[in-house]
């Protein structure tokens, strides 16, 4: 509970006879009245805090045919809002019906059901004055009476205008400029609702026509007290804002340096995450998420900034880093200096200047193997002196593009091809299923090694695929970038359409930007393991951490997700 005079919050203890077997409850605020604060929970129940108490006493059982679930609870809360009269409306979906309650304190709470297949998907349900409400779905937005919600006063609208609303639905009614207009975001535009003259259109009345916000999902709303319209929306370049007295849209930049793609990372001693940003340095984060500094890389070839492809901590203080273009660098983490060692490989090597893959593997504590295009070399440090030693090459018209070893310490190449097990002596080749290009590897605590290529996931055991994960058998992707095992065996991966988790039992999970990841994009060798066992996965936006033991909860129900970006 947060008082804005003193401008402290306090946690709210609950306390009810609520017969529910849940070990936590999930609480929407929907408003205050009678000296309570009542709130919708996750088990179906409209429950009132005694504002004096601090105690939850009362709880109103909202329907017996209301859907009872935690899942249904994460998108039945799209829009909740409070009429002139004091009552309060909440809304939301499943692949089935609509819901839509009404609930005033003293009046049993009613619930009216609509079919999806005949109305669509309701995303947004918006009190305009006088029992008259804004109905928004995916398939039409019209005006409806609060007692007739299924009879249409008035269509507004055919289109598909709102967005993959999952959450609440932010809608914003003015107060200075075009006062009484709600405002509510689209897919593509923010739109506009006049009461007075009852109409819809995408919110203009500037220099340009609409803002542009294709592909990108709008989660807040708000007008300031000088009439300006703040946007919150999940794009990485800033917050949008109009400014109506200057009839312009003006953008709050991020930092650039905050906001980039991550290409690769790497994790100190202190468990502080080194990201390396696409053309634009490193940045450094605490393992809570907190910036902590910028560090440029200055050298640059073609005249263009080195993209760093993978690093690898080396010591405490040391960072190996490897570009795209070839270059070899050690970062001191304690005074920011870098130094290239891209002299120390032969010409022949370094004059291949796009190397996009790339991996290193630890050998031993003064040796790491790495990769560039068709070549293996060694890296070797004794003391404060470095060298770099060519090891092999795979044949002609094939490039390595990430290294593992086997549970035997067998040296594994990943290729643009296959998996080559590597011994000088004799080499044996292990073909997957499309030829595709492998994009990482890594070994199972079961001792098989998982690949992660173009065309899904492949175990090998023996020398054999004996299993495959692809959009034929259960994936949502088949792009994989990389996998990373917990400490329970379950398989982590990021694709190209989200995270997903393979169970030991062949259960598979996903997870999307509405459950908090980055992006549904990631990318190659941007991913890493803490030292406390956190994950963490780099992609077009930004890095995505979580813990594996509380997102995937061993429950008969979906656990809620927790994701930080």
């Amino acid at each position: 509970m947060y008082s804005p005079k003193e401008k402290t919050h306090q946690e709210v203890p609950f306390s009810t006879t609520i017969p529910t077997s849940d070990n936590k409850q999930y609480f929407v605020p929907l408003q205050e009245s009678d000296n309570r604060l009542w709130c919708y929970s996750a088990s179906g129940y409209i429950t009132g805090f005694n504002i004096q108490t601090l105690r939850g006493d009362t709880a109103i059982r909202i329907s017996d045919n209301y859907p009872l679930t935690k899942e249904l609870f994460r998108t039945i809360a799209v829009c909740s809002a409070v009429d002139d009269e004091g009552t309060a409306w909440i809304s939301g979906s499943d692949e089935q019906n609509n819901f839509i309650t009404k609930f005033h304190p003293g009046i049993k709470p009613r619930t009216q059901i609509f079919p999806v297949n005949k109305y669509g998907v309701l995303k947004g349900f918006i009190p305009i004055n006088k029992k008259q409400f804004l109905f928004i779905s995916t398939t039409q937005t019209y005006i409806c009476h609060s007692d007739s919600i299924d009879k249409p006063m008035k269509l507004l609208s055919r289109e598909k205008i709102p967005g993959n609303h999952n959450r609440r639905f932010a809608f914003e009614r003015l107060s200075v400029f075009n006062k009484g207009s709600i405002l509510f975001p689209g897919n593509e535009f923010i739109y506009e609702f006049n009461p007075t003259e009852q109409t819809l259109k995408p919110y203009s009345s500037s220099q340009y026509s609409t803002i542009p916000l294709s592909r990108q999902l709008v989660f807040a709303i708000k007008e300031d007290n000088h009439g300006n319209i703040w946007i919150g929306r999940d794009a990485g370049d800033g917050l949008l804002v109009y400014y109506p007295s200057k009839l312009q849209f003006g953008l709050l930049e991020a930092p650039k340096e905050y906001f980039n793609l991550v290409y690769s990372m790497a994790i100190d001693a202190n468990n502080n995450i080194y990201a390396a940003n696409f053309e634009k340095g490193i940045n450094v984060f605490s393992q809570n998420g907190k910036w902590l500094r910028h560090i440029p890389i200055p050298q640059k070839e073609n005249n263009l900034p080195l993209s760093i492809r993978c690093m690898q901590f080396i010591d405490k203080e040391h960072l190996l880093m490897k570009s795209l273009y070839g270059r070899v660098l050690i970062l001191n983490t304690s005074n920011n200096k870098i130094t290239d060692l891209t002299s120390l490989m032969p010409e022949r090597i370094t004059l291949v200047k796009n190397a996009f893959y790339a991996s290193f593997l630890k050998e031993n504590e003064n040796s790491y193997l790495f990769s560039h295009n068709k070549f293996l070399l060694r890296f070797i440090k004794d003391n404060n002196k470095y060298t770099i030693q060519v090891v092999d090459s795979v044949q002609e018209g094939s490039m390595v593009s990430t290294l593992a070893y086997t549970q035997n310490k067998e040296l594994v190449l990943g290729t643009d091809k296959d998996c080559i097990f590597y011994s000088k002596e004799k080499s044996t080749h292990v073909s997957l299923p499309g030829n595709p290009i492998v994009k990482h590897m890594n070994l199972h605590p079961d001792g098989s090694l998982w690949v992660a290529t173009v065309a899904g996931i492949h175990i090998i055991r023996d020398y054999k695929v004996v299993k495959s994960y692809t959009t034929s058998n259960g994936l949502l992707n088949d792009f994989i970038y990389g996998i990373l095992f917990d400490e329970k065996g379950n398989a982590w991966y990021s694709s190209n359409k989200g995270l997903g988790c393979i169970q030991p039992n062949g259960q598979i999970s996903f997870y999307s930007e509405e459950d908090g990841i980055q992006a549904e994009e990631f990318d190659t060798q941007s991913f890493c393991k803490g030292i406390y066992g956190t994950l963490y996965f780099g992609g077009v936006k930004a890095t995505t951490s979580f813990t594996p033991s509380i997102i995937l909860q061993e429950t008969t129900t979906k656990p809620d997700r927790y994701f930080r970006n």
